[in-house]
C-alpha cells in the first residue's frame, strides 16, 4: 500500500506526521512515488481551504496557491502529478 507525505515544516523529511499551512515553503520530497504506481505514495496538504492549487513551476518547484499566499516546494525529479497524487483536505 501506498504511502501519504504530508508537506509540513521547512526540515520536513518524508512522511512527516504533521502540517499546517505557511510552514510548507523550502520543504523537499526526494522519494515520491506517484499514487498510480504500483503501491504509490500521495502527497496532502492540510489547511490551505477551499480552493487551493498546485502549479508546477519548472525543474522541481511546485507551487502551492491558497488564498493569502503562495509557497514553494520541491519535488525532486516530479515534472506531472495526476489529481490521485494529491489532496488538500
Amino acid at each position: 500500500m501506498g504511502m501519504v507525505e504530508q508537506i509540513s515544516s521547512p526540515a520536513m523529511q518524508a512522511m512527516t506526521p504533521s502540517c499546517s499551512k505557511g510552514e510548507a515553503a523550502g520543504d523537499r520530497v526526494t522519494d515520491f512515488e506517484g499514487a498510480n504506481a504500483a503501491n504509490g505514495d500521495s502527497l496532502q496538504f492540510v489547511g490551505y481551504g477551499a480552493g487551493a492549487t498546485l502549479t508546477h513551476l519548472s525543474g522541481d518547484d511546485w507551487q502551492i496557491n491558497y488564498t493569502g499566499g503562495t509557497e514553494v516546494i520541491k519535488l525532486t525529479g516530479i515534472t506531472s502529478l495526476s489529481s490521485g497524487d494529491y489532496q488538500f483536505v
